[in-house]
This record gives structure tokens, sequence and C-alpha cells, in this order.
């Protein structure tokens, strides 16, 4: 079956991309609390905080091994991008916590939007894998 060299290069690089920013979001909180709540606002639950960085540490730990081996799974990114967006848009926008949370709520947009480009473009429909 034919698979489009450029599609297979834009879903590795979408991945790579991902895995950076959940690497940098998940370590930020753990390496620089203050820094972080002053960018995201006062937390009550540091535990909680640090939780969820270590979860997007481990969702960009995969996504940067896929896209390292040239095998992006866009299923792998939406596992990330729709969960984190959903909690980010609807958060943000009822006032839960700071606003902030909008932008990394449109910066998952982009990413499920993305991934849900590369299925659609794919021949299989599961996306394009190696």
């Amino acid at each position: 079956m034919h698979r489009s060299p450029s599609l297979r290069r834009g879903v590795v690089a979408l991945g790579a991309v991902q895995a950076a920013y959940y690497l940098a979001t998940g370590v930020a909180p753990l390496v620089a609390m203050p820094a972080f709540q002053r960018i995201t606002g006062p937390k009550t639950d540091d535990w909680l905080v640090r939780t969820i960085g270590g979860l997007a540490i481990g969702m960009g730990a995969v996504l940067a091994r896929n896209a390292a081996t040239g095998r992006s799974d866009p299923i792998v990114g939406l596992a990330g991008a729709v969960p984190f967006g959903v909690s980010s848009l609807w958060y943000g926008a009822t006032g839960r916590v700071s606003r902030v949370y909008l932008l990394d709520g449109a910066v998952e947009v982009a990413f499920a939007a993305g991934w849900l480009a590369a299925l659609r473009r794919s021949p299989t429909g599961r996306g394009p894998r190696a």
C-alpha cells in the first residue's frame, strides 16, 4: 500500500513537537514550582500539579520515542491532546484555573486537529506507519 513520504514526515514532526511541548510543560512544575505558578496561577495541591507533570513527561517520552523511530501514532497523540485540551479549555473558561490555560487548550486543539488530519489522509484510516 502506498504511503506518502510527506505525510509520514509531517506526522513524525507533529509527534516530535508535541513531545517537546509535553516534556517542557511536564518538567516545569517539577523543577521550578514557584516560576510555574507565576505563569499559571497559584495552586492548592502541588502534589497534583506534579502528578500531572509526570503524566505529561510520560506521554512526551512515548511521543518522542515514536518520533525518533519514525513511527508516530495519531492515537497516541490524540490520547494526550484530547484530555489535556478538554481540561485546559473547560477549567480555563470556567475560571477554576487561570485563563492562561486557554492558551494550552488552543495548543492541544492544534495537536488534535493535526492528528485527525493525518488519520483522514491515511489510506488505512489508522495513520501513517513505517
